[in-house]
């Protein structure tokens, strides 16, 4: 799909959401209206109403959301998520990237259905923004997810417990662990384990960060404007700004003029050689019938990344450098080249073969029926491995 605008006019839409019951689908409707329209769009999210206690979001409806954040975060940042190809940018772009995303949630939708988290309206939004922001989108994160168990409760992960801490445990769906006890809120300075252990107080947002001495700390949060300095902990760059190496706020690099390795460039492109030097080259989404480039940093003719749409199966032909239809192969056929049938997944032969029933043997979630395998072992979604 071919961009609409320039991608150094990219649009930067605040969307308003409220009340926060309402179903997130509708965010992610209106985010993939605005990308077939403008490919290269990002989606700054708002929630009205989030904080009124009448209106809280749901846990489900806050990793949706999070998706299409990450969608954003892929234009905008992608070194931030370790993204550095244009295909990466170009899967921002597709209108099917949040499901793309979430498709990979497997544990997330397994700490869901346990039923022991919920989301804390006001800190998901502040994660949301984070992550499509590009600003410490780890530990502005922390607290948006929060468990309702008590202290001394069999647990499997941080966001099952009240005090935000499950003991013992070693990631989602490891082991079982202990929730500890709640603790009396960290103020200001003092030491943290997460962002859940320090005192917010009204507007003021404060995260547990690194401080000089290496320690982790509660420090607030502040906004530095273009030009001002970042390299304190806790120092964000407002929107649409970059810390630079240096320490310092600094707008990204406009799509097609000269950078440096290291520099952001202005969303929907990346700083990559190309004739006459290196700038930031745009990236364009391709739709079937349509040119494109063969290898993932091929420029084209037209001084674009142009790369295929692989959220609807399409792939760059080696001969006619078109995008193409790829075909999926069906049960029992060869995985190798190819992806296998939505309905399939690739065993370690290589073999297009049907999800593996509760108690089968797994490598991983993909391979289970019910999306989740423990110990190596298909379990139900729901069931805990502290039961």
């Amino acid at each position: 799909m071919a961009s609409g605008m320039p991608i150094a006019q990219t649009l930067r839409m605040s969307i308003l959401l409220g009340p926060c019951t309402r179903s997130p689908e509708s965010y992610l409707w209106l985010r993939s209206a605005l990308v077939m329209v403008w490919p290269g769009t990002i989606v700054a999210i708002g929630l009205v109403g989030c904080t009124n206690g009448d209106h809280d979001m749901t846990a489900q409806s806050f990793v949706i959301a999070r998706s299409a954040a990450i969608c954003d975060s892929l234009l905008a940042c992608p070194e931030q998520l370790h993204a550095v190809y244009p295909s990466d940018i170009a899967l921002a772009m597709a209108e099917g990237c949040a499901d793309a995303v979430k498709g990979g949630d497997n544990d997330f939708e397994a700490l869901l259905s346990r039923g022991h988290t919920k989301a804390d309206a006001r800190e998901a939004e502040r994660c949301l923004m984070a992550i499509a922001s590009c600003s410490l989108a780890d530990s502005r994160c922390e607290r948006a997810l929060v468990g309702t168990l008590p202290g001394g409760s069999r647990c499997e992960d941080d966001e099952e417990c009240s005090s935000g801490h499950c003991d013992g445990d070693g990631g989602l769906g490891a082991s079982c662990g202990q929730c500890s006890p709640a603790s009396v809120p960290a103020k200001l300075g003092e030491e943290c384990r997460s962002s859940i252990d320090c005192e917010q107080t009204g507007d003021i947002e404060v995260q547990c960060l690194r401080d000089a001495t290496v320690s982790a700390v509660c420090i607030q949060v502040t906004t530095a404007r273009v030009g001002e300095s970042c390299a304190s902990p806790g120092r964000v760059c407002e929107a649409g700004a970059d810390c630079d190496p240096g320490g310092t706020c600094r707008l990204p690099v406009a799509a097609r003029a000269a950078c440096a390795p290291g520099d952001r460039c202005a969303p929907g492109s990346l700083c990559a050689e190309a004739a006459g030097g290196r700038i930031c080259v745009p990236v364009t989404l391709r739709k079937e019938g349509e040119s494109c480039s063969g290898d993932d940093f091929d420029v084209a003719e037209d001084g674009t990344f142009q790369r295929c749409d692989r959220t609807v199966d399409l792939h760059c032909d080696d001969v006619t450098r078109t995008c193409l239809l790829l075909g999926r192969a069906g049960s029992g056929e060869s995985c190798d080249r190819q992806p296998c049938q939505a309905d399939l997944f690739c065993d370690e032969t290589q073999r297009c073969a049907a999800p593996r029933l509760v108690g089968q043997a797994c490598r991983g979630a993909l391979e289970c029926e019910s999306q989740r395998c423990s110990g190596s072992v298909c379990v139900p979604l729901e069931q805990s491995a502290c039961q």
